[in-house]
This record gives C-alpha cells, sequence and structure tokens, in this order.
C-alpha cells in the first residue's frame, strides 16, 4: 500500500487549485451581451459555467443545488450585464454574482448546514489536473487520483459555511476582510472560520487513518 498523503499536501492541493474564472473574453461578446444578443449570452454561458458549477459544487457539495445556483447565477447575470464597468476583469465580476448566489442558498438553509451528498469522481470537483501537473515534484502525478478523493473525503466533513469560508479564501483568493463583508461578518468571523477548518481536516486526518478513511477493514 502506498504511503497515506499527510493533511499538509491536502491543503497545498487546496491552495493550487486556482481559480477557474481567470478567463479572457472578447470585450466585443459583453458589449453584444448588454444589449442583449442571445448568441453572445451563450457564448458567456459556455465559457464560465463551468467555473460557475465547481464553485458551486465544491462549496456547497450538492450537485442539484449546484445546478440551481448555476441556473440562478446567469440568470442574475444576464439581468445584470449592462451594469458592468469594465472596473475588474468580466470574470471577477461574473465569480461575485456565483459567490452571492451561493451565499444565499446558505442564507435561506441555516437548518441544513451539513446537507452534502456522495459526490462521484466523474463530476471532476475539484478539477486538479492543472495544478498536480506543474507541481508534480511536490505531489506525485501517481498519487493525484488518491489525493483528490482524500481531500474530498475530508472536505465533506466540515460545516457548510466554514468549507465555504475556506474555499473562498484558499482558492478564490479572497481576503478574510471580503469573505467577512460578503457574509455581513467580519474579518474576524472569516479568520476564525479557517483556523477552525484546519482544525477540523487535522483532527479528522488523525481520527481516519488510511483504513479508516478509505473504507477498508
Amino acid at each position: 500500500m502506498q504511503p497515506f498523503v499527510s493533511t499538509w499536501h491536502l491543503l497545498y492541493l487546496m491552495s493550487t487549485n486556482l481559480s477557474k474564472f481567470d478567463i479572457k473574453i472578447c470585450p466585443n461578446v459583453v458589449e453584444l451581451a448588454q444589449r442583449g444578443d442571445r448568441s453572445a449570452h451563450e457564448n458567456i454561458f459556455q465559457l464560465f459555467s463551468p467555473a460557475v458549477y465547481l464553485l458551486a459544487l465544491n462549496t456547497i457539495r450538492h450537485k442539484q443545488v449546484a445546478e440551481d445556483i448555476l441556473q440562478n447565477t446567469f440568470v442574475n447575470i444576464i439581468n445584470k450585464i449592462h451594469q458592468f464597468r469594465n472596473q475588474c476583469p468580466f470574470g471577477m465580476w461574473l465569480r461575485k454574482i456565483t459567490v452571492n448566489q451561493i451565499l444565499m442558498h446558505i442564507r435561506k438553509n441555516k437548518t441544513k448546514d451539513n446537507l452534502t451528498e456522495s459526490i462521484d469522481n466523474e463530476d471532476n470537483v475539484l478539477d486538479i489536473n492543472h495544478s498536480t501537473t506543474k507541481n508534480n515534484h511536490m505531489i506525485s502525478t501517481s498519487h493525484q487520483l488518491q489525493i483528490e478523493l482524500d481531500l474530498q473525503t475530508l472536505l465533506d466533513k466540515l460545516p457548510l459555511r466554514t468549507r465555504t469560508v475556506l474555499w473562498l479564501k484558499e482558492v478564490e483568493g479572497y481576503t478574510h476582510e471580503e469573505i467577512g463583508f460578503m457574509m455581513g461578518k467580519t474579518a474576524s468571523y472569516s479568520k476564525s472560520s479557517v483556523a477552525r477548518a484546519y482544525q477540523v481536516l487535522r483532527s479528522r486526518y488523525n481520527a481516519n487513518k488510511p483504513d479508516k478513511l478509505h473504507g477498508n477493514q
């Protein structure tokens, strides 16, 4: 049996799984979309729907909810695209709308904080290929799939809000101040949530040795 990757390898993988919203889009497409051009709307959907879905799925951990967030996000994008003023990259503007939809879902489902479901590997939840290929000197390519499954298993153990804050900080690159503001909290709330997430991941790793984590006896 190959040695089980440590919690720090899992956290490293998450930190290198950079945001998928950094996509270049032709300014003419945005301008046409602002004028109501349906083909431009379709172009934007084709470009950014994978990023929206992955962000929702990696935080909420429920496929049907992620699909609902995807749909609601693009309805909001079409309705608000006239407000885009090129003050930031279009993908970052679109990401903020996605995050707002995710946080709206969380606020509406306070009693369902631990709603998750088993997510098959074929869903490519983490989409790790690009990060581990460039960093194979730190994580062996032969361990990529196992690392992905290990991280998914550990992330499923986190409460919804804690997991969301962790993902927004470590993957999407938001600051504690930005996260606190978006969640109607303070920067200290974000900092404590990330610290608590690290603590839970470490304790879960220590409590679940390789045989237990993978269901082997």
